[in-house]
């Protein structure tokens, strides 16, 4: 009888111990799942947090880029207008009088009499034109002219052709010239000599001149070859 009684006890003790054992596992579980959703929101939180500091970072880098873009274009600018009325002014002075005037009826001795105001005036025309990229209707036109190469010549090809064009837009060539000069001159081949500066035609007769005569000497065969393209003019 003592016996039952003590395994009765015995198994009491272990049925408490065991309900408070599943008490504690509960609890552990419990504690594990908000800890779980505790993690979860901070990891949104922290997800949150660096996509707008990303976003804070490519406005601030968007910004950034903006006002140096615009700060470019306004040094730009300002460039330009500082280096084009240089041009202005010494093309006015060194052109050349015609009795005629240009297409645009513009003579070049009017923008001189204006002194600084013409060539002011005249800059922010050429200015406009150049950050825009529309030419007027009367300055965009060009008179061609065939001009015979000795007298009582007929054909095409005894004649050369020039052009009568608005002083305003050869100054404006020459500035366009000048600017993309140190990006088309690495584009032009050593062996270049018509149309670049200091290698004229006479440049090209000498340099072939001295190659067949160097070329004599070792006794090699020289070929030569000539391309010869007709004007298109009128008569």
């Amino acid at each position: 009888m003592l016996q039952l009684i003590e395994l009765r006890t015995t198994n009491y003790e272990l049925e408490s111990k065991s309900k408070k054992l599943e008490r504690d596992l509960t609890e552990a579980n419990e504690k594990v799942n908000y800890l779980d959703r505790e993690w979860s929101k901070a990891k949104q939180a922290l997800n949150k947090s660096k996509k707008a500091k990303d976003v804070e970072l490519l406005i601030q880098e968007s910004d950034s880029l903006q006002r140096k873009l615009l700060s470019q274009e306004e040094e730009f600018r300002l460039q330009n207008q500082t280096l084009m009325a240089p041009y202005h002014e010494g093309r006015s002075k060194s052109s050349y009088k015609e009795d005629e005037t240009d297409p645009d009826n513009i003579a070049v001795e009017l923008i001189e009499a204006l002194e600084d105001f013409g060539i002011g005036k005249v800059t922010h025309l050429r200015n406009e034109i150049y950050n825009t990229g529309q030419i007027l209707t009367n300055l965009s036109k060009s008179i061609f002219i065939a001009l015979p190469k000795k007298p009582g010549a007929t054909g095409c090809e005894l004649h050369t052709t020039t052009s009568l064009m608005s002083d305003i837009i050869k100054i404006l060539l020459t500035i366009i010239m000048l600017r993309v000069k140190n990006k088309i001159k690495p584009e032009i081949a050593e062996e270049q000599c018509v149309f670049v500066e200091d290698k004229g035609t006479s440049n090209a007769i000498y340099i072939l001149r001295t190659l067949i005569e160097r070329t004599l000497e070792v006794q090699k065969d020289v070929y030569c070859v000539s391309f010869i393209i007709p004007k298109l003019s009128t008569k």
